[in-house]
């Protein structure tokens, strides 16, 4: 009775002396009685419709994704302490590859003077060879020059010392000679 008055309070509102009334009539009005009619109702539909396997399927699909995230997880994690190895080691090839270059560059530049050593050394013995070359044909032209002047000089020397009676006398002294020279 306590508790119909009590029920009485908190469904009403109110308080009142007076008994609820049937204990049916209370048990369908009852708040419990539908949450739990409306559990058994929700478990029924969801066996009947199959909702717990397409849950469990989900769960199940779940787990394996979980599974799958934390192995690429572990993957990731091992890259990147593998990235980090080679990121350390690329200090030390960075100057590897740069000592290299510098021997190369070093060599290259050796070669280079090398070659324009030799090549300037070319250039100046052919430079060599033209003047001497161009020397030669001055001095043949000076030659030339000096003999022709020569010659004119002995011709005009003799002109000179030669006079007219001699040649003639030449003149007939070597057409006498011819003449015994007949046989």
């Amino acid at each position: 009775m306590i508790l119909d008055n009590l029920y009485l309070v908190l469904a009403q509102g109110e308080v009142s002396a007076e008994p609820i009334g049937d204990p049916l009539e209370v048990l369908f009005h009852s708040n419990v009685l539908n949450f739990v009619l409306v559990i058994v109702f929700l478990v029924w539909l969801a066996r009947k419709t199959q909702v717990f396997s397409a849950i469990s399927v989900k769960r199940n699909t779940i787990i394996q994704k979980i599974k799958i995230s934390e192995t690429e997880k572990v993957n990731a994690e091992a890259e990147l302490v593998s990235t980090k190895k080679q990121v350390a080691k690329s200090d030390v090839e960075v100057q590897i590859i740069t000592k290299e270059a510098k021997e190369i560059a070093s060599s290259l530049s050796k070669r280079i003077h090398k070659e324009a050593d030799i090549e300037s050394d070319e250039m100046r013995n052919k430079a060599q060879r033209m003047l001497q070359a161009e020397s030669a044909v001055a001095s043949n032209d000076v030659m030339q020059d000096i003999s022709k002047a020569a010659f004119y000089i002995a011709e005009e020397h003799i002109k000179q010392a030669v006079d007219e009676k001699l040649h003639k006398k030449y003149i007939d002294e070597f057409i006498d000679n011819l003449e015994n020279l007949k046989v």
